[in-house]
């Protein structure tokens, strides 16, 4: 944990080299259909890693107890040109289109990130969501999506998961100020 966090005097820095993730782990929401989360984030480390080319890192991710992939997941991604983008995606059931949407450009520093998601109420139906907000702003949006047969949220996981080729210091984030709700706020 950094001395000088993003709000207040600490923060978690969570760094992954490639099979060793940087992750801290809310079992709380406990199979909810419903989950809400924020917390603030500075990629500034993510950015300026020496690695070659490509970097993908997950930095929050939602989990059912009895799922395999990720109910939804945000992760970073540094390109080859060095850009920094967001991405979000979302489960769905299987034979339905992914949610998967275009990633957004941030550049490096402080930054609210925001994610509301809810599992469908019945295989079929398409009525589950996923939202990802930067800084206020909405960057991802799935609607009227089919995410019934996974279940609900039992677990997330906050840190950092990294599949980058690392040659210098290996890539982290800061995150701090996490706080998530399963009711309407």
């Amino acid at each position: 944990m950094p001395s000088n966090g993003l709000e207040g005097n600490f923060a978690l820095q969570a760094t992954a080299l490639p099979g060793s993730p940087g992750l801290v782990q809310d079992k709380s929401p406990k199979g909810k259909t419903l989950y809400h989360a924020r917390f603030l984030l500075d990629a500034t480390g993510f950015s300026q890693a020496a690695s070659t080319g490509e970097c993908l890192g997950v930095i929050f991710s939602g989990h059912a107890t009895s799922a395999s992939p990720p109910r939804f997941q945000v992760s970073l991604e540094r390109g080859a040109n060095g850009g920094l983008d967001l991405l979000g995606s979302a489960s769905t059931d299987p034979g339905t289109s992914p949610g998967i949407h275009p990633p957004t450009s941030i550049t490096p520093g402080r930054h609210l990130i925001e994610i509301s998601w809810k599992k469908a109420s019945g295989p079929g139906t398409k009525d589950g969501f996923f939202a990802l907000l930067l800084d206020g702003a909405v960057r991802t949006n799935i609607a009227k999506i089919s995410n019934a047969q996974g279940g609900g949220i039992g677990f997330v996981d906050l840190g950092l998961s990294s599949g980058c080729p690392v040659l210098g210091p290996a890539p982290f984030v800061i995150e701090d100020a996490f706080e998530s709700w399963t009711n309407p706020k």
